[in-house]
Formats: C-alpha cells, sequence, structure tokens
C-alpha cells in the first residue's frame, strides 16, 4: 500500500486533509488507497513546469488573463512588470507596457482575442488610458510590440470593472478617478471606432470592481457587492429603479456567471461578519429574485471563484474570520447544489492573487498576499503586505475520473446559430458516443477577486450516427448576448466527467 504526496520543491509538507485520508486507508481492509484514489475525490495540487529550474515566479501575480494561445498574460503593478507564461514550459517572456501603471485596471477580451486593458493607476490615482495588448499578427503591425494605446476614457479609473456586450463593445462600470472620487457614469467602448461613449443618464454610485455580468436579453445586472442589486439597460441608458434586494452584503465576496442568466454570489462580510452564505438569482425566470443556496463549508473572504469546464464553480484561498489565511479549497454542483471540501493548497493566496481555468481543465493559482509570515517565495512588495512570487496548479476530481477524450478536429472559427462539427481523433480512448457534455467557456481575466471575463456555456449537441461514429454535431450559441463574440475554450465532456483538453474557437 503506498500512499503518494506531492514534496517536490514548493510542496514539502504533506496536507492534513491527506494524512487523515492516510490513516483511514491504512485502517481500510482489502482497500488500496492511492494517490489516483485521493485524488478522485479532493483534486490534486500540483506544481507548475519550473522556470528555468527554479519554481519561483519572477513576480507576483496580482492579475492574469487567460489569452486564445493558451498563454497567461500576467502583471504586477506597473506595466513594465507584464510577463506572458507559458503554462506548458513554464518559460516567461517579458511584454512591458512602458506607458501606462496596469494596476488596479479593469479587462475584457475583445472579439478579435485581444484583451482592453482600462485605467489603473499606482498606487491609487485613477488613469484615463485605455491599453490593448493584441493577440494575432500584432507584433509585425505594430513594431514588435502587442501594446496598442487607444483613445482615453471620458473618466479617469482604477478599480473599474470591465464587461464585454453583446455587440463586442465593452461596458466600463464605477472606479475612482485621480481625485480619489467615485466615478458614477458608466461608459462604452466601441473597438471598430476606438471612441468612448457615456451613458450620460445612467449616474449611479457603485462599489469599486462591481460583479456586473452581460444578461441574456442584453442588459447588464449589477450583483454588488451590495444588498441592494440593480439592472442597467444599455439600449435605454437608465438604471431600473427598483432594485432586487439580497439577504446579505458580500462585501470582499465574489461571484461569477455560471449559465446564462445565472448568478452565484459566494461569501464575503456582512455588517463586519465573514459569510459562509451563497445566494443565487436567475434572470430566465420570470421575476428574478435573489434565493439562498447551501453555505460553504468555511466562511471567507477575499477568495477566488473559477468556472470548470463541467460547469461547477471552484472557490479556493481568501481568509476566514478573523483574518485566518485559508488554504481548503470547495467545489460546488449548481445540479445538487452541494459544496465538498478538496485537498487543501500548498500556499494561501488572497486579494492580490489570480485563479484561472486553463484548456487542460486544470486551475492556475498564483500570486497573492502572505498573510501569515510563510517565507518560502515570499517576495516583498513595497506598500502591500508580503506577496507569492509563485503559482500552482490544481487538477480537479474529473481528471482522475476516467480515460480522457482527445479531440481530432474542430474548427477554428463558428458562427452564432449555426450548427458545427468536432471530431475525436481516431486513437481518442473515448468515442463520440462516450461524450456527454459540450461546453464553451469565455477565458478568465482575474484580479482583486473578481473574474470580469469568464463566462460557461453549455451547447446543444448531437451524435454522429453510421459512418460518423467520431463525429459530434454542436450548435453555436443563438447570439452575443448568451455568448458575446471572441474566443472561448470548446470542451467535451464524457460520460465519466472527463474534460478534453480543450480547443480555442472564435465565435462571430
Amino acid at each position: 500500500m503506498k500512499i503518494y504526496f506531492n514534496n517536490g520543491a514548493m510542496f514539502g509538507r504533506p496536507h492534513s486533509l491527506l494524512r487523515k485520508l492516510t490513516a483511514i486507508c491504512t485502517c481500510a481492509v482489502a482497500f488500496i488507497c492511492t494517490q489516483s484514489t485521493l485524488a478522485q475525490a479532493l483534486g490534486e495540487w500540483q506544481e507548475p513546469p519550473p522556470v528555468d529550474g527554479d519554481y519561483t515566479w519572477p513576480l507576483a501575480a496580482f492579475t492574469g488573463a487567460l489569452m486564445p494561445d493558451g498563454k497567461i498574460l500576467v502583471w504586477q503593478t506597473d506595466g513594465e512588470t507584464a510577463r506572458l507564461w507559458d503554462s506548458s514550459t513554464g518559460a516567461f517572456t517579458c511584454m512591458p507596457n512602458f506607458s501606462t501603471p496596469l494596476f488596479c485596471s479593469g479587462h475584457a477580451s475583445l472579439a478579435n482575442g485581444s484583451l482592453l486593458i482600462a485605467g489603473g493607476g499606482y498606487p491609487s490615482s485613477g488613469r484615463k488610458d485605455t491599453n490593448v495588448y493584441c493577440y494575432g499578427n500584432c507584433f509585425l503591425t505594430f513594431g514588435g510590440s502587442p501594446w496598442q494605446i487607444k483613445q482615453d476614457m471620458n473618466f479617469a479609473r482604477y478599480y473599474p470593472t470591465c464587461t464585454t456586450l453583446g455587440d463586442g463593445s465593452i461596458l466600463v462600470s464605477a472606479g475612482k478617478d485621480a481625485s480619489e472620487q467615485h466615478v458614477t457614469f458608466p461608459e462604452i467602448y466601441d473597438p471598430v471606432a476606438d471612441s468612448w461613449s457615456t451613458m450620460d443618464f445612467a449616474d449611479k454610485q457603485i462599489p469599486l470592481y462591481p460583479f456586473m455580468f452581460l444578461l441574456p436579453d442584453g442588459r447588464v445586472f449589477f450583483a454588488g457587492p451590495r444588498k441592494n442589486t440593480f439592472v442597467l439597460d444599455i439600449d435605454t441608458g437608465f438604471w431600473d429603479p427598483n432594485p432586487i434586494v439580497a439577504e446579505y452584503f458580500a462585501s470582499k465576496g465574489t461571484a461569477a456567471m455560471y449559465e446564462p442568466g445565472k448568478i452565484i454570489r459566494i461569501g464575503g462580510d456582512t455588517d463586519g461578519v465573514t459569510e459562509s452564505a451563497v445566494e443565487l438569482i436567475d434572470f430566465n425566470e420570470a421575476t428574478p429574485a435573489w434565493s439562498t443556496a447551501s453555505s460553504m463549508n468555511q466562511a471567507r473572504y477575499d477568495h477566488q471563484a473559477v468556472l470548470l469546464a463541467d460547469g461547477k464553480v471552484l472557490v479556493i484561498g481568501g481568509l476566514a474570520p478573523g483574518g485566518a489565511p485559508l488554504k481548503l479549497a470547495e467545489l460546488y454542483d449548481p445540479a445538487a447544489n452541494t459544496w465538498t471540501n478538496m485537498e487543501v493548497m500548498t500556499f494561501n493566496r488572497y486579494h492580490h492573487a489570480i485563479a484561472l481555468l486553463l484548456p487542460d481543465g486544470k486551475v492556475l493559482s498564483a500570486g497573492g498576499n502572505n498573510c501569515n509570515g510563510e517565507p518560502s517565495d515570499d517576495c516583498d512588495f513595497g506598500g502591500f503586505p508580503s506577496t507569492y512570487c509563485n503559482a500552482e496548479l490544481f487538477a480537479p476530481p474529473y481528471l482522475f475520473a476516467g480515460p480522457t477524450p482527445v479531440i481530432g478536429f474542430a474548427p477554428t472559427t463558428i458562427s452564432y446559430g449555426l450548427d458545427f462539427t468536432v471530431s475525436l481523433s481516431t486513437t481518442s480512448p473515448v468515442g463520440s458516443s462516450g461524450i456527454a457534455k459540450v461546453s464553451l467557456i469565455r477565458p478568465g481575466a482575474m484580479t482583486h477577486n473578481f473574474d470580469q471575463n469568464q463566462r460557461y456555456v453549455e451547447l446543444d449537441f448531437t451524435l454522429g450516427g453510421i459512418g460518423h461514429q467520431n463525429s459530434i454535431f454542436i450548435t453555436a450559441p443563438l447570439n452575443g448576448n448568451i455568448a458575446p463574440p471572441g474566443y472561448y475554450m470548446l470542451f467535451l465532456i464524457s460520460d465519466d466527467g472527463v474534460p478534453a483538453v480543450a480547443k480555442f474557437v472564435q465565435l462571430q
């Protein structure tokens, strides 16, 4: 009988939960306890590829965004710290932006796969700057640099939220200006015209980094953090004056749209009390209202939430009541309304941290403030608590549930409402008859506990018949309000719940 732990350079201590399971397995009769057995229940934290033989990163990842080539754009504070990380090799490529301190900016994907970055400032002065990290042939077009400086916003902002709309334009909400005043007017960026337009009739003060979500009818929902939440009508330019009232405040919590129109708010703080509370709202209903879902097993704030390939929601990091560090990960199943404890992570990560789903179905967790003085891979950053210059990967339980499907062919572009065909590889251990679910997930872009870009859409599909045994016929989302134009990870999920390594497709 063998028990395996991650004992690499970063993972020097067996996790307490695994030690308990070791004892259970030791006492079990005729039970072979292996790493795979544990991982099927708890998932597994793993080391990422080393950087030149070292697991220490050259920066603390305060912000991160997945690009359509599978690489991660990360930065710490100033734009000069920006780097591109290759998750397959561990290599970093410097991508400095010398024009803007990108700290505390907003960000969202454009239809062509580029990343728009709005505002920012360091240490706390809002900027009007609009930057685009260009995906594609930008290195040739812009003299070897992927950075483009676009038209300034009408308002300086730091801590804004960017939301991609159904037509590919970008709504920017909230933030503070250079005078530390809240910006109360949202504005919309037109990437074709390179112009900003202020929503003059939508004057409302909402919190910094608000939870903003595009709804299936084209409106945008402000989901907090606040008890009074509101709908913004993009067409009329007005807020609905009638709030949808939640039970909890969710300050320093997080939120995600886990299906089109369905939003989850997780944890945070209400009147000084750290919450395990979870609330749901469904805009597919005639009268949407917040309802209480099953609570997390652990109350927490300053945590991150990631939409997984199968539609479940992973919550990691954060702080417990009183500010104690949390390493316990939890997995929420929306269909069952249940929370399950996962393997504990190696380092506590909160606030200045990122968590992003990768094409292989794993989750990258990097950066984060160090509140309890753990020395390993700790890097000082002036004006902030010490931060972690390292990363780890979480392999969810679904990666250990059975053989992995292998996609042989997928189109590079798909069109709204039309069918397209995906073929499994002839060497795939899972045939098309073994596929149970197909999903699109928009690449994440996270900072300060909230991902402004991730989006999950399950797709309708039929299996190939005689002569097409390896083919799957899939229907693309109906319109841009369901899934805004741009790049998505296309996942095929087997009957065992195992996702194939995703292919990037451009929805247009």
